[in-house]
């Protein structure tokens, strides 16, 4: 009888709690219908007050899943913020709104080059930065990841907290640090963003770093892409920000393509739904990245699937009904290269052409830099393009604390000009940056600041700078002047532990020099030798399965990482 009766409370409970969900739902929607009528006529204060309520009634209508919803009310926010933007404009200046208690420290700090994000900050986002005289070239692709998130706009710390990732061989896991950080002041990165710890989900965020992008002539921001309502295991789906960021990219003039990662259970049927719901979903977008009129996708750890199954997607001979050549689904695929025999695999799978991803020069045969001048090649004399990756250097210690050997220092910004440089020597058909804010891993060229515990760059566009001028040697044509950047100290350790820095918006451009054209070094093609990592794929597949049956216990490695 106790059994029933506990059956029957349990069934009602159930049943009022999807009630009030609906309610939620449709209290919300109308709450939209409503507000956005009568925007226009609201008043300065009015705005002020109303444009917190948004923010909340995003995060609820995310936690049901209920995209469209979201993205009706992510745009009814975006609304609010434009006529925010124009009110500053005008001259009708209103304040940052903050949760945080009265300060007596200055709100200003001089070294500050981005608006501080924190969880402790509702920040007004900045009006969208017109950027009238740069020139980029599509030919030059930076990743971007958007799995970032904080509690006051994510409901929670999203990857910032993530966890110290275990050892793949099993007997030397207690030797090495476990748990998972705790921000704001301990985080999982070697390095601490300018920006303070942001979510990837505001429009501010997004406009800020598209913005970066373009200042170093990149054409093509390639977004890391999980299919609707999947995600790596320290995230969130970031699928429902695609609208968003679409919209934010077409006004700034960027471009944009997807890196899809290894989510659970891709095989190639599964991957020809993704295709035809991206193509359909958003390649209509004037913002999507096309080249020859087709969308382009990064795949990455393209290997996992054996090639004779890639070749029933990609290769049009084999009259396979899954196949997306030459239909309405069509697209450019580019495999990731890791081993030596990668290179006849993309060719057998029919991908279009390759990619190397990693910032560790010699991790991996493709991301040794003294191979792709015969890369190079070896995609000439198949009919493929190269896209050969470069990053500023690699350190993951904060997330894999036994990964040392793998570690490899900025040296002031030569690893990146040496490791670009290298990329432009072989001619490929275009270079990709690993990365724009790749926290975990140390190869971000995201601003940093100067914080305890954090290295800092010499100046927090350091990066930026330094990626332009060797995209303006790999493409020349990309023509704005040296200085786009700020030239401003880091910000002080005492400002990053306070989280009192303001943003100042500046059009002072500081003018840096740089050579005519830098010169071309002539690369001495060294002996191929084996890869040093012979045993690299038979190690990782061991890892994933491990990590396959330890995800449960928030542990395990996120699928697209080693």
């Amino acid at each position: 009888m106790r059994g029933v009766w506990s059956g029957c409370v349990s069934r009602v409970l159930s049943i009022s709690k999807e009630h009030v969900r609906w309610l939620v739902l449709f209290s919300a929607l109308f709450l939209v219908i409503g507000l956005n009528s009568i925007l226009t006529s609201l008043t300065k204060e009015e705005l002020k007050v109303s444009r917190p309520l948004f923010g909340y009634i995003v995060q609820g209508v995310r936690k049901t899943g209920k995209h469209e919803l979201a993205v009706e009310v992510s745009n009814t926010q975006q609304r609010l913020s434009e006529l925010l933007a124009t009110l500053k404009a005008s001259g009708n200046s209103y304040p940052s709104q903050t949760v945080s208690e009265p300060s007596s420290s200055s709100s200003q700090t001089s070294g500050s080059h981005y608006p501080n994000t924190n969880a402790k900050q509702i920040a007004t986002p900045a009006p969208m930065v017109s950027l009238p005289d740069v020139v980029v070239s599509t030919d030059v692709h930076i990743f971007y990841y958007l799995w970032w998130g904080t509690p006051n706009d994510d409901g929670k710390w999203l990857h910032w907290d993530h966890p110290y990732l275990p050892h793949y061989n099993k007997k030397l896991r207690d030797k090495f640090k476990t748990g998972s950080h705790t921000p704001p002041d301990d985080i999982g990165s070697t390095y601490y963003p300018d920006a303070g710890l942001y979510s990837s989900s505001t429009v501010g965020t997004m406009q800020r770093q598209l913005s970066d992008m373009m200042k170093i002539g990149a054409g093509v921001a390639v977004v890391s892409w999980y299919p609707p309502k999947l995600a790596d295991d320290h995230g969130q789906p970031v699928d429902v920000l695609v609208p968003q960021l679409l919209d934010v990219a077409g006004q700034v003039g960027m471009k944009i393509a997807f890196h899809v990662e290894p989510y659970d259970g891709r095989d190639v049927s599964n991957m020809r739904q993704n295709i035809e719901y991206v193509i359909n979903t958003y390649g209509t977008h004037p913002a999507v990245y096309k080249k020859n009129g087709k969308l382009v996708f990064y795949v990455y750890d393209s290997y996992l699937i054996k090639a004779s199954q890639w070749a029933m997607l990609l290769k049009a001979e084999n009259n396979s009904p899954s196949c997306v050549r030459n239909t309405e689904f069509d697209g450019i695929f580019y495999g990731l290269v890791v081993d030596r025999k990668h290179m006849t695999d993309v060719v057998a799978a029919g991908f279009d052409g390759f990619y190397t991803y990693f910032a560790a020069n010699g991790f991996s045969y493709g991301s040794t830099s003294s191979h792709w001048p015969s890369l190079q090649q070896f995609a000439e004399d198949n009919g493929l393009d190269f896209v050969p990756s470069v990053g500023p250097g690699y350190d993951d210690s904060r997330v894999r604390p036994w990964n040392a050997k793998n570690i490899h220092s900025r040296r002031s910004g030569n690893y990146f000009s040496d490791m670009f440089q290298h990329a432009i020597d072989a001619a490929p058909a275009a270079i990709s940056i690993t990365s724009y804010n790749e926290w975990h891993e140390g190869t971000q060229i995201e601003p940093t600041q100067s914080k305890e515990g954090y290295p800092a760059f010499p100046h927090p566009t350091f990066y930026l700078e330094k990626a332009l001028e060797m995209v303006k040697l790999f493409r020349p044509a990309v023509t704005q002047d040296n200085g786009v950047f700020a030239q401003v100290a880091p910000r002080t350790s005492q400002a990053a532990v306070d989280h009192k820095s303001r943003f100042v918006p500046t059009r002072t451009f500081a003018a840096q020099t740089m050579g005519e054209d830098g010169g071309s070094r002539a690369t001495n093609l060294r002996e191929q030798r084996d890869s040093e990592y012979a045993g690299y794929l038979e190690q990782r597949q061991k890892f994933l399965v491990e990590s396959a049956r330890t995800r449960s216990t928030a542990q395990s490695e996120p699928p697209r990482r080693w």
